[in-house]
């Protein structure tokens, strides 16, 4: 393939924004799109989170910047990227760039950064702010095939990069729906307004807080691996890291992992809740954790799962957490945690959606692996010149 070398530099004017004073009130607030890093999404960029004023404009060193402009991060989030739909302004931590389109295309140039955000990152690395300068940006080489080899080589891109994210988007919207399902089906738990019964935690469940974890308690001697606060997530167990500490045979007595018991967060995000399913065996816990053991057969494990999240997205397990540095969930609050109880049969039913939409996820799981393979392979071939 014929290619040019050139520089960044070489194919479109560059600048970078500024940042209008924040004591000033009359900078801020007004109808000019202000972008900082948060916004950039790899993407076209559609909205912002804060605006300034023409005031704001005027007095800083902040730039309008037209649509089409390609937008690229260089502290932070080093090498994020996005591409403008409307006029607005950037801060001083976004390098934009405005393409000679005679030379070269948007998007082609805007896949090659992606492509090109591993050595973005080690160039910023290597530096003390953890950044790249404009300098470097502009005096970065991009081999340049004919222009209509590159809109070529971006469609093909753009098309994979869309298969990419509807699958991403699609796995999203699955993790609302169940929400959504459960209040439909028993209302929100807050004010109970379909006036289920009631009942404590500790009536239908066993809580036991897991063993504090101690340098001193990684002899060897007994060690067992255990269950930390960061492998519950809701709905799941995240075991890429599980360590070992220590527990003798009395310990595991009472801390031994039974298939069916539920796991909550008492520390960090309070509340978060999965079930072990015995993946892991001769498995122990330890004190960030609330381990439930079901006493009574009144109540359905996914139900539990998913009155959790509604509970906690609906302020009801804040409210019950103690916060003098850090949130705690402690086993007394939880104890008198109320809990609404529908009809078994009720919650049975929510339980078999469940499962369907566990299957269906699974499979959009799947699927959206299948297309981040293929991009990345695409992006790969395209700037190898194998595409």
């Amino acid at each position: 393939m014929n290619q040019t070398l050139h520089t960044l530099n070489e194919i479109g004017e560059w600048g970078s924004g500024g940042t209008p004073l924040s004591s000033n009130s009359e900078f801020y607030n007004g109808s000019i799109p202000w972008l900082v890093i948060e916004d950039l999404n790899d993407d076209l960029v559609i909205k912002s989170k804060k605006f300034i004023s023409e005031k704001g404009l005027k007095n800083s060193s902040a730039k309008m910047v037209d649509p089409n402009t390609l937008l690229i991060a260089m502290y932070g989030s080093i090498g994020k990227l996005g591409i403008t739909t409307t006029n607005c302004a950037t801060n001083q931590a976004i390098a934009f760039c405005k393409l000679n389109k005679e030379i070269a295309d948007l998007w082609f140039v805007f896949y090659y950064l992606l492509y090109s955000r591993p050595k973005l990152l080690i160039e910023g690395r290597g530096n003390t702010q953890q950044n790249i300068s404009q300098s470097f940006l502009k005096e970065f080489p991009i081999q340049l095939p004919p222009l209509p080899e590159q809109q070529r080589i971006a469609t093909i891109l753009q098309k994979a990069d869309r298969i990419r994210r509807l699958r991403r988007y699609a796995r999203k919207l699955s993790n609302g729906y169940l929400q959504s399902v459960f209040l439909e089906m028993f209302g929100d738990p807050k004010t109970n307004q379909k006036r289920w019964q009631t009942v404590a935690a500790s009536e239908i469940y066993e809580i036991q807080l897991g063993k504090m974890r101690s340098e001193k308690e990684i002899t060897g001697k007994f060690l067992h691996q255990y269950l930390r606060n960061v492998n519950v997530q809701w709905g799941y167990l995240d075991l890429t890291d599980i360590k070992e500490m220590d527990f003798t045979p009395k310990e595991m007595e009472k801390y031994l992992l039974q298939k069916g018991d539920i796991l909550v967060c008492e520390g960090g995000e309070v509340g978060r809740t999965a079930v072990f399913n015995g993946e892991v065996l001769k498995c122990a816990y330890q004190n960030a954790l609330h381990r439930l053991r079901a006493k009574s057969s009144q109540i359905n494990t996914d139900y539990f799962v998913h009155y959790m999240k509604v509970a906690c997205d609906f302020g009801i397990i804040s409210k019950l957490t103690s916060q003098v540095t850090i949130a705690h969930f402690t086993a007394e609050k939880f104890a008198d945690l109320q809990i609404m109880l529908p009809p078994l049969g009720l919650q049975e039913m929510f339980s078999e959606i469940c499962r369907k939409v566990y299957a269906m996820k699974t499979q959009q799981k799947e699927s959206e692996r299948q297309a981040e393979h293929l991009f990345q392979s695409l992006l790969q071939r395209a700037f190898q010149g194998e595409l």
